[in-house]
């Protein structure tokens, strides 16, 4: 009962100020913003699961395992947004694939977003959930995915955007994306 409690204030924390930003009253005549729909790509450096295995290899095999990965590992990720109260809060999905010491990951994950701040500069959480292909080296095998967003910047224009976040789970612990609003 106490990891509930704790983890539902942490949420409540989290996304505490997404209502906390105050509604200006529309004017006759003012544009008010239709552009809910945003698709994204990113590239980010390597995944906490990666991190994890990696090191895990290391400890058990006493330093003597090759955790390189024979070129520099990188994560891809494409992804939907569509954001909801007023650009504060938002659904979405994403694919990532990642390779990891000879072994591929595919995620594929749904996800809420908080998002608050100003005209064109915005910090954002998510917090994902969704499931992994594992294959390669290895036997195939479904594994469960999750992405914490802990922080993410966004410098947001008319109809593009640049971010860039820090995550932990299955999705790429440090990315930089660019994303289009319609």
């Amino acid at each position: 009962m106490k990891k509930i409690i704790i983890a539902l204030m942490l949420l409540g924390s989290i996304f505490a100020n997404i209502f906390a930003q105050e509604y200006d009253v529309v004017e006759v005549g003012e544009e008010v913003n239709t552009q809910v729909n945003e698709v994204y790509l990113s590239v980010g450096t390597i995944s906490a699961l990666q991190l994890g295995f990696d090191l895990f290899a290391t400890v058990f095999s006493l330093g003597t395992a090759d955790t390189s990965q024979g070129s520099l590992p990188v994560t891809f990720t494409a992804g939907y947004n569509r954001y909801l109260n007023d650009d504060h809060l938002g659904l979405g999905g994403f694919i990532t694939y990642e390779r990891m010491m000879g072994t591929n990951v595919i995620t594929l994950q749904g996800k809420i977003i908080g998002q608050y701040g100003w005209e064109h500069f915005k910090l954002y959480h998510a917090f994902g959930l969704g499931a992994g292909l594992l294959f390669g080296n290895t036997d195939t095998q479904i594994i469960p995915a999750f992405d914490l967003t802990v922080l993410g910047i966004k410098f947001d224009f008319e109809n593009f955007n640049i971010f860039s976040d820090f995550a932990i789970g299955t999705s790429p612990l440090v990315k930089l994306g660019a994303s289009y609003k319609f």
